[in-house]
This record gives C-alpha cells, structure tokens and sequence, in this order.
C-alpha cells in the first residue's frame, strides 16, 4: 500500500529507490507512533480499525464514533486519524470531515502549501516529502498551529490527518488547548 500510495502521490521513484522510500516511511512511522498512541490516551476515545476490511464497513464504523462525538454539545468534535502510510487515513478523513462539516487539517495539504509559497523551509519540506522522512518539528508545528487557530477550525472542529506524529506535536496540541475528542487509529 505505501508503494502505491507513493507512485500515486508521483513521486517519480521506482524500483528499489521507491522500496527503500517505502520501507523508510513506514519505519519512521513505528518509530514514533508507540508514544504518540501512549500520549494521546487521554482523549478517552480511542478507536482502532483494521485498514484491510471493507472500506464501507470501516467507514460506517467510524462514522458512528464520531456521531457521538457530534452529539456531545459540550466539546466539539476535534478528531485526529492515525496510521501507517497506505492505511487510507485520508480517504477516511475526507469522507469523515464532509460529512459531519468539520475542516480536514491534511499535512500533506499544508506541506505543498508551504512548497508553493518559497519559504525558506519549501526546500526541506520536499525533500523530505521525497525521502519519506518526517519533517522536522520546528517547521511542522508552526504551520500546523496556524491553520488550527484559524476561525473555521475554531467554530466547526477539525480532523487532523497527519498530524501529531511526535510527543512535541502532541503538547503542541495542548498549548494551544486543541487536545482531541477522538482518536481513530488505522493499522
């Protein structure tokens, strides 16, 4: 799935360049998913799903999670999707956000945002996109930050996909007091 999901993202990498890319990310991912998994517990919800089942079947599923986090008039629904590249975090992200009218934070989105614009970090940032390395978190937070401080994100919830991927990123989270309602894990 990672493979695909790298030549469908064109990277122009094949063989075993897009093998050794792959199997990087998807370290990387292991890596720092453990404390992440550890830290975000406190969200009380969390929801781990099966990417290789039915897409349907697992949306649905996770569609119910959320209602209740819908339903809950005190907190707005603050989501955040996690998994290994490939799981389908982001096709789940997508259909999630659109139905419940919540703002999909996709890193992936912001990141060639950031290359468009030629910032000083738009070099970093693609390369690293290329290598499948994660991005440094001084460049990461800030810019994750900023779009989850925005009003709409503020009024409506958000789905952060992406998004945290180190402990730092987690406590960015808390300091800006966007702690998750709901986690929903994708292996």
């Amino acid at each position: 799935k990672v493979k695909n999901n790298l030549i469908s993202n064109a990277t122009g990498l094949y063989g075993p360049e897009l093998e050794r890319v792959a199997n990087n990310a998807i370290e990387e991912y292991y890596y720092h998913i453990k404390s992440v998994k550890e830290l975000v517990e406190e969200a009380k919800m969390i929801q781990e799903y099966d990417s290789n089942q039915n897409k349907d079947d697992v949306c649905s599923e996770i569609a119910k999670m959320v209602q209740i986090r819908i339903d809950n008039p005190l907190r707005l629904p603050r989501i955040i999707f996690m998994g290994p590249p490939g799981s389908g975090k982001t096709f789940y992200a997508e259909i999630i956000a659109k139905r419940y009218g919540l703002i999909l934070v996709n890193t992936k989105d912001l990141l060639d945002k950031e290359i468009g614009s030629k910032s000083e970090s738009s070099e970093e940032i693609l390369d690293c996109l290329l290598k499948g390395k994660q991005i440094r978190d001084d460049i990461i937070m800030p810019i994750v930050k900023r779009r989850l401080l925005k009003t709409d994100c503020k009024i409506n919830g958000w789905i952060l996909d992406g998004f945290p991927m180190s402990s730092a990123q987690i406590n960015l989270l808390k300091m800006i007091n966007s702690k998750p309602s709901m986690v929903v894990i994708l292996e």
